[in-house]
């Protein structure tokens, strides 16, 4: 299949997930790998309409769109549903791997845009829910993008609850 000139275009990208399940079903991680070159969250367009009103839009929900369905069809492949609930309603762990032909890309735009991907997928219900954070960038010809979610223990609070977020760590200096 032809490569697509489009900079801002998914239709290219190839989805897997895989979901791993530690031996008494308490903590489950997934992984998720995305081929091809990783998008960036641009910055939202302004523009004044002939009436004098101004329209703002975002020109990366399009490719959001195409890439956060691509995630759900491959959780959906190894058995985990995200149409009604999201997958984790607890606190996370990201790890994030960028494979770059170009390393001109911001890390924290391909992090924001790989994050709201995951939202609008349903893995998570708010990106609020990441607590610990680690992305790297990497030289690659192909490109690639690789996901670790993983649940936080030793937090307590359960995020499908709409109510404040209060949570509790338990302290080791007790």
């Amino acid at each position: 299949m032809p490569r697509s000139n489009n900079r801002n275009s998914c239709s290219d990208n190839r989805v897997e997930a895989i979901g791993v399940a530690v031996a008494d079903g308490s903590k489950t991680t997934i992984y998720i790998s995305i081929e091809g070159q990783p998008l960036a969250q641009p910055r939202p367009r302004f523009r004044v309409l002939s009436n004098g009103r101004s329209w703002m839009y975002n020109p990366a929900m399009h490719p959001k769109t195409e890439l956060a369905q691509k995630v759900r069809a491959a959780l959906r492949e190894i058995g985990l549903s995200v149409e009604s609930a999201p997958l984790f309603t607890t606190y996370l762990g990201l790890t994030i791997k960028f494979g770059v032909s170009d390393m001109s890309k911001d890390l924290d735009n391909m992090m924001k845009f790989i994050m709201d991907v995951l939202e609008d997928a349903n893995v998570y219900g708010n990106d609020r829910a990441v607590l610990k954070l680690h992305a790297e960038k990497l030289m690659s010809r192909s490109g690639f993008t690789e996901v670790e979610i993983s649940p936080i223990s030793g937090y307590t609070e359960d995020l499908s609850v709409t109510s404040a977020i209060l949570f509790r760590r338990p302290r080791s200096d007790i």
